[in-house]
C-alpha cells in the first residue's frame, strides 16, 4: 500500500482519516475494535492529537506495512507532534451533565489545532464587517475547502460573529490572543477556567446556571444543616450562615406544615437537596410509641374510648449533599 499525503499552504490533510477510509472501515468499527468512544476516534482524526500507543494500535487495524509506517505516518507526525506528552487530562465535570449529552458533546468537541486557532481568530476578527480577503481562500486550499474548514470550526465553537453575542467564541478568541501559536482544547483547561466559562457553552447560555460558587456551597453542607421542623421554620436562623440562607426558602400557613425548597440552579440542585426526616428526639419517640400503643388498644376495644387516638407526625428538614455533591467536592480537590 502506498499512502499519499500532502501539505498545502500550511494545511495538513487528514492522514488518519485517509488511512481509515483506505482500509474501508467506519469510525464506529474502529472505536469498537479499540474499545474507545466514537468521539475519541473523531477527535484523533480532526486534531491529530493521539498518543503513540493509540497511533500504533490504529496502524495495526489498518494493516499498515512497516515501511509506510516509518516513512510516511511517523514522519508526518514526528516533525511537529509529541505523542508521549500530549495533555489528555479531561478536567470537565462530566458527571454534572449526564442528562445533557448536547453539553458533553460540545465540551468534548471544542478542540482546535494551532492552525485552526489562527483561522478562527481571523474569522472572529472579520465578524461580517468586511468581505473575506480572497487570499484566505487560496491559503487554505481554495474556496470550497476553506468554507468547509470554516463550517467545521463554527460547529465546534458555536457562532463566531460578535453580533450573535457568543460569549464562548469571545472566550476562545481571548484565549488565542493570550496563547498565540497554541491549540485549544476546552476540557483540558484548568478547572477554574472551565467552571468560569461552562455557562457560556451555547446550549447552556439560557439555563441561568452558576457553578463558580458551587464548591463553597457544597463544603458548607458537608455536615447536614438543620433548617427547621414541621412546627418551627429555620430553627437556628440567628446562627445560620448567610450562604445557607441564600440557598433555601420556606413557605408556611396555618392550614398546613411548612414546605422547604432550595433556590439553586438546576446543576447545583443535583448536588444539594433538602431531606425530610421524621423527628428522633427522645420526647417525640416517647409520644409516638404511646400513640401507637393507644391506637392498637383502640382497634381491639373501640367501645372503651370516646374518640380515636390522634397523633401528628413531626419532621425535620435538613440541607445536605447528594452523592453527586460528594463527587463534586472530590473532583474539585483532586
Amino acid at each position: 500500500m502506498i499512502l499519499s499525503y500532502r501539505k498545502e499552504h500550511g494545511v495538513m490533510y487528514n492522514i488518519l482519516k485517509q488511512l481509515r477510509e483506505e482500509a474501508n472501515l467506519t469510525q464506529e468499527t474502529v472505536a469498537d475494535q479499540l474499545g474507545v468512544s466514537i468521539n475519541t476516534v473523531q477527535n484523533w482524526e480532526r486534531t491529530g492529537k493521539i498518543t503513540k500507543e493509540s497511533l500504533h494500535d490504529l496502524l495495526d487495524i489498518y494493516e499498515i506495512d512497516h515501511l509506510t509506517r516509518n516513512r510516511v505516518v511517523l514522519s508526518v507526525f514526528g516533525d511537529n507532534r509529541t505523542f508521549e506528552n500530549i495533555d489528555t487530562t479531561n478536567n470537565f465535570p462530566e458527571f454534572l451533565f449526564n442528562d445533557r449529552p448536547d453539553v458533553l458533546s460540545f465540551a468534548r468537541g471544542a478542540v482546535l489545532t494551532a492552525d485552526e486557532m489562527d483561522l478562527f481568530g481571523y474569522l472572529y476578527y472579520v465578524d461580517n464587517r468586511c468581505p473575506y480577503e480572497p487570499s484566505i481562500f487560496k491559503y487554505y486550499g481554495g474556496y470550497f475547502h476553506a468554507r468547509r474548514l470554516f463550517a467545521d470550526i463554527w460547529e465546534r465553537i458555536g457562532a463566531i460573529s460578535k453580533k450573535s453575542n457568543s460569549y464562548f467564541a469571545s472566550f476562545v478568541y481571548n484565549y488565542g490572543m493570550s496563547h498565540p501559536g497554541t491549540s485549544f482544547n476546552f476540557v483540558t483547561l484548568d478547572k477554574e477556567t472551565i467552571l468560569k466559562y461552562i455557562k457560556y457553552i451555547p446550549c447552556l447560555e439560557d439555563s441561568k446556571i452558576d457553578i463558580e460558587g458551587l464548591y463553597e456551597k457544597c463544603k458548607a453542607v458537608v455536615d447536614p444543616v438543620l433548617l427547621g421542623t414541621t412546627t418551627e421554620i429555620f430553627v437556628h436562623c440567628k446562627d445560620m450562615p448567610e450562604l445557607i440562607r441564600n440557598m433555601v426558602d420556606a413557605h408556611s400557613n396555618y392550614k398546613s406544615a411548612p414546605s422547604y425548597y432550595t433556590k439553586l440552579d438546576k446543576i447545583s440542585s443535583q448536588c444539594i437537596i433538602i431531606e425530610e426526616k421524621e423527628k428522633s428526639d427522645d420526647e417525640y419517640i416517647k409520644r409516638r410509641e404511646q400513640y401507637l400503643s393507644d391506637r392498637k388498644a383502640y382497634g381491639e376495644h373501640p367501645d372503651l374510648y370516646d374518640r380515636a387516638p390522634s397523633f401528628k407526625y413531626e419532621y425535620e428538614y435538613w440541607l445536605k449533599l447528594t452523592e453527586i455533591g460528594e463527587q463534586y467536592i472530590k473532583w474539585m480537590e483532586s
